[in-house]
């Protein structure tokens, strides 16, 4: 479901270029996101009575602010290049979770996991 919902505002981001001519800012859809995110998740943890910051809070800034990044270079990407190119790029990320998982995480890597990446790459290709 979410990915649906993601996938309507990547066309909307276009939508309002071809419309206007101008792309809505990337920034201001991300901010909008975030702050929308954060209202959310202060009412969830208000509800269940769960600390507002995780024990490990530096690490959870460190994926916030890298999911914001990687947000902001996929709206940016679909008003500035074909929609489908933006979409294509954007979900090649799970084949980027194996080599990254390996060198920063040090998770164990076999050879069924390098074939998961090629193939995947390779079918992304196409």
């Amino acid at each position: 479901f979410s990915t649906s919902i993601f996938s309507f505002a990547s066309v909307l981001m276009k939508a309002d270029k071809m419309d206007s001519g101008v792309p809505f800012p990337s920034s201001a859809v991300v901010t909008l996101r975030g702050l929308a995110s954060l209202t959310l998740g202060v009412v969830a943890c208000w509800l269940r009575g769960a600390p507002l910051l995780p024990p490990r809070c530096s690490a959870t800034l460190a994926r916030g602010a890298c999911d914001a990044g990687a947000t902001f270079c996929f709206y940016y990407g679909c008003t500035h290049l074909p929609l489908g190119l933006a979409t294509v790029i954007h979900f090649t990320n799970p084949f980027w979770s194996i080599p990254l998982a390996t060198a920063v995480l040090g998770e164990p890597c076999c050879l069924v996991d390098i074939c998961i990446v090629v193939v995947g790459f390779l079918g992304m290709l196409v």
